[in-house]
């Protein structure tokens, strides 16, 4: 991922049945993120609060703070 200016604060979520559609997610630690292209991985362990037999939404990005972000991604891979 990276973002247009840098400093952009993106959560990453993964949302089941059960996850209410209605607001905040739970979702892993926010990334500052910079200009640069740069990998994430999280491990489907820090979605514990996620039931990953029923899953809803497959990816979801949650951004913090006002005002429009550009964010960029590529590349999406599930590993257990």
């Amino acid at each position: 991922m990276r973002g247009a200016v840098g400093g952009e604060q993106v959560g990453i979520s993964i949302k089941d049945l059960a996850t209410p559609n209605n607001g905040p997610s739970l979702h892993t630690a926010q990334q500052q993120l910079t200009t640069s292209w740069q990998t994430y991985r999280f491990p489907l362990s820090a979605f514990a609060h996620t039931n990953l037999t029923q899953v809803f939404v497959v990816f979801e990005m949650d951004f913090a703070g006002t005002g429009g972000l550009q964010v960029e991604f590529r590349n999406l891979y599930f590993f257990s």
